[in-house]
């Protein structure tokens, strides 16, 4: 039975999902995300014999904000206080898209904790923004300033929130205040170089239709991390843990069975 627990972690009261028995998967969210929208392949990954846990990383799901706002480091140490405040010595390590970051840098810092690391649509190669993002970025604080302005300002939620829908940016929530400037700095942070220093087994998971993380982000991330190896969904997007379940939870099992 899927559980939502709580845990203090360094002054922060963090929800997450647990849910299973057996050998430790750690999963680490998307941006915007929270476990909950995980709960189907940590189900799925039960049955199958492991113990899933995935925490509400700060400023997502149940779990508060950061009191400033946190680049990938942080993140990656609040992740490493967590696993040990659960007490795991030993455990895989997944990590999603932005997710997929912190756990880069939670693998190179402490490899002795990681059994074996996935590696899902993860945005660890960022690059300086094209023509279109420059655009977009231009019409975004062209609007927010028409809109900052009486009678237009009663728009201004609306509006943004469809704006952020059209362009696949996230929920306007986690895009506002403190998580505002989180975004603003971990978008800015590539962590490509590192990739040659992960000495563990890697599986990387990536769907051929992606629009946030390019599938050919997903050959280069192999390039460079020296045990890895590949598995391209075809006609997957960036969300496919829900759009093919049972072969997401396949792929994982698979692995993780192999590195025990």
């Amino acid at each position: 039975m899927l559980l939502e627990k709580s845990q203090e972690v360094n002054g922060i009261q963090v929800c997450y999902r647990a849910v299973g028995q057996g050998p430790t998967i750690l999963m680490l969210h998307g941006w915007g995300r929270g476990s909950v929208a995980y709960a189907q392949v940590m189900e799925g990954l039960a049955e199958k014999g492991y113990q899933v846990i995935v925490p509400d990383l700060p400023g997502f799901g149940g779990t508060e904000p950061p009191k400033e706002a946190w680049g990938v480091d942080e993140y990656a140490q609040f992740a490493f206080q967590f696993s040990q405040k659960l007490g795991l010595a030993k455990f895989y390590l997944l990590g999603h898209s932005f997710g997929g970051q912190v756990a880069v840098k939670l693998a190179t810092g402490h490899p002795e904790l990681v059994q074996g690391l996935i590696l899902y649509a993860a945005a660890v190669i960022r690059r300086r923004p094209g023509a279109i993002t420059k655009a977009i970025q231009t019409i975004a604080r062209a609007g927010n300033s028409m809109l900052s302005v009486p009678p237009f300002s009663i728009l201004k939620k609306p509006m943004r929130k469809m704006f952020y829908r059209l362009f696949g940016i996230g929920s306007a929530s986690y895009s506002q205040g403190v998580m505002k400037e989180v975004r603003e700095k971990i978008v800015r942070q590539d962590l490509s170089r590192l990739l040659p220093n992960i000495s563990l087994p890697a599986l990387i998971l990536w769907g051929d239709k992606d629009k946030s993380t390019p599938v050919e982000d997903a050959h280069l991330v192999k390039e460079k991390i020296p045990q890895a190896s590949l598995i391209v969904f075809r006609g997957a997007s960036h969300l496919i843990h829900q759009e093919v379940p049972e072969e997401f939870v396949y792929h994982i099992a698979k692995f993780c069975s192999e590195k025990q």
